[in-house]
């Protein structure tokens, strides 16, 4: 799968890290895919399922 293939199925919502391309993808309001793509490669290397919610940390405040 490359980033083409995600852009044209998913859109195209990007963000990078280091050498790294993120594309997301919002499942509903609760989940989102991230599809991990290395610079070296051009094809997915990962993909991570994750949730903003469950990453806050309510202790903070």
């Amino acid at each position: 799968m490359t980033s083409f293939d995600i852009e044209k199925s998913l859109g195209n919502e990007t963000a990078t890290n280091g050498d790294d391309q993120i594309y997301m993808y919002e499942v509903n309001e609760q989940y989102q895919l991230k599809f991990i793509i290395p610079k070296s490669t051009g094809k997915v290397d990962h993909i991570s399922v994750f949730c903003p919610l469950d990453a806050k940390n309510n202790m903070a405040g």
